[in-house]
């Protein structure tokens, strides 16, 4: 709720009066942190959790991703989403809308856009090309918009 109305702070002293924290707790403070902002906090909070012996869930690993890809941290998100299988979280069709969206907010574009083909070749995602569409409109390349959007558009 604080982190809703921008109360990072206010957010993080509820965190730490938890008697007893679990993922879902750390997830939420991990996410509010990812919502205002505050890339490089969540991923401290995310080091903490493992070091205080809490596994992430897929669930924490969107919201890291989300963190990374709001506050333009591309190599530390590559870095998340390889820890992935570490603790057997599968990636699923929302981390790699997370990866899409990262690499579009930071312009990376093409590399978006080969990331989709590679992972889905048949351009079977929709979420996927709509998040490099709204990186497309955001820098402004038509180029890969218009072919994102062809592909989009395909899908039966």
């Amino acid at each position: 709720m604080y982190c809703r109305c921008g109360s990072v702070s206010k957010a993080r002293e509820v965190f730490d009066s938890v008697m007893e924290p679990n993922v879902v707790t750390w997830t939420t403070m991990i996410s509010g942190y990812a919502m205002n902002g505050y890339g490089r906090e969540a991923l401290e909070l995310f080091q903490l959790m493992q070091r205080h012996g809490f596994f992430p869930n897929d669930v924490t690993f969107v919201a890291v991703l989300a963190a990374c890809s709001h506050s333009g941290l591309v190599q530390e998100g590559r870095e998340v989403f390889k820890q992935m299988k570490n603790f057997g979280v599968t990636p699923g069709l929302e981390h790699h809308v997370c990866m899409v969206d990262m690499l579009g907010r930071t312009g990376l574009l093409d590399e978006a856009f080969q990331y989709i083909m590679d992972l889905y070749p048949n351009a079977s995602a929709p979420p996927l090309w709509t998040a490099l569409m709204g990186a497309c409109k955001t820098h402004r390349n038509y180029v890969i918009g218009v072919q994102a959007a062809e592909y989009l558009l395909s899908i039966e």
